[in-house]
């Protein structure tokens, strides 16, 4: 009973993931076609979706623990992905300010295509 609530978590997490996700591509683009910095609401919305793909990889970790291993070991590959890529994309924004929001938009369209085969994956 625990476990299906893990599951059932695990998957709405994956999809309010992909259209937060989506939304932030959609926020960052539309900044970085017009050559303006990102409202201080997507940089805010950008660390909560951080935050939140930590969550989903630790639900996942419990439940492969708990012995629920997804449909393709892939998967797991696809998790590792999701983790780093937002860190990687911040880390090179603050390396190069003058290019950070084209790295964040980037960053974030990588994490939005990680999410969908993540969500193909389960």
């Amino acid at each position: 009973m625990i476990q299906r609530a893990l599951v059932e978590a695990h998957l709405v997490l994956g999809f309010g993931l992909l259209a937060l996700a989506a939304a932030l591509v959609l926020i960052g683009a539309n900044a970085a076609v017009r050559r303006a910095p990102p409202p201080a609401r997507y940089l805010q919305l950008h660390r909560v979706a951080a935050g939140l793909v930590l969550a989903e990889a630790f639900l996942g970790a419990v439940l492969f623990i708990g012995g629920r291993r997804p449909h393709v070991e892939l998967h797991l590959v696809y998790a590792a992905a999701a983790v780093l890529v937002v860190p990687a994309a911040r880390a090179m924004g603050r390396r190069d300010p003058s290019r950070a929001r084209f790295y964040h938009v980037g960053g974030t369209l990588l994490l939005l295509g990680v999410l969908f085969r993540l969500v193909t994956t389960g």
